[in-house]
């Protein structure tokens, strides 16, 4: 599948909801090659990866743009035991 979601798009950034509606239909999983990304876009697995750390971990860091200092040092860039 064409890579639907790009963060830096400025037309989706204005309204994205259409595109959320599509990746959720379509793409629940979407991989994005050229930003080097994996977007969840159902709530259901968004929460079942919130629990599952050894498959989804945050340890690489959350953003598209990871600053090595920022990585560790947010809850969205921690896996358990230090974020719980």
């Amino acid at each position: 599948m064409a890579e639907l979601l790009d963060p830096y798009d400025r037309a989706q950034q204005a309204d994205p909801y259409p595109l959320y509606r599509e990746l959720r239909a379509r793409d629940p999983l979407h991989r994005n090659e050229q930003r080097g990304f994996w977007a969840l876009s159902r709530h259901a697995d968004v929460a079942a990866a919130f629990l599952n750390p050894a498959t989804y971990s945050s340890a690489r860091g959350s953003f598209l743009d990871d600053d090595p200092a920022r990585v560790g040092r947010t809850l969205g860039t921690n896996d358990p035991p230090r974020h719980e």
